[in-house]
């Protein structure tokens, strides 16, 4: 459970509904489900909470969900933890075009910058 799921769960424990925190933050109750169930939602998601519910930076909510490191330092492997957490979202087929599209332009670039 990341701190963003865990700071959720403690105002529901508090006796705040979902549909509470939902309409506070202006996003629906099944969004609210859907993350206290390890779901990763789309950025503006995250800029609710922080703007509307949660009063606090956007990068700080990116933080509690572990969508940026705890300590501004994206490192490889916190890159490649990242990156093997979204890909195993998706049926491979989707995974292996992605990774196509990704070596391509790398290639592309490297190319680039052979050529200057």
């Amino acid at each position: 459970m990341n701190e963003l799921m865990r700071r959720i769960q403690a105002d529901i424990d508090d006796g705040r509904s979902r549909r509470w925190i939902a309409e506070r933050a202006g996003i629906s109750d099944a969004t609210i489900r859907q993350l206290l169930a390890g779901h990763v939602a789309k950025i503006g998601i995250y800029e609710k909470l922080a703007t509307n519910y949660f009063k606090v930076p956007v990068d700080d909510v990116l933080r509690w969900a572990e969508l940026l490191p705890q300590d501004d330092k994206i490192t490889i492997s916190w890159s490649l933890r990242r990156i093997i957490d979204v890909l195993s979202r998706l049926p491979e087929s989707e995974q292996a075009a992605i990774l196509s599209d990704v070596l391509r332009k790398i290639e592309q670039r490297e190319a680039s910058e052979n050529s200057q």
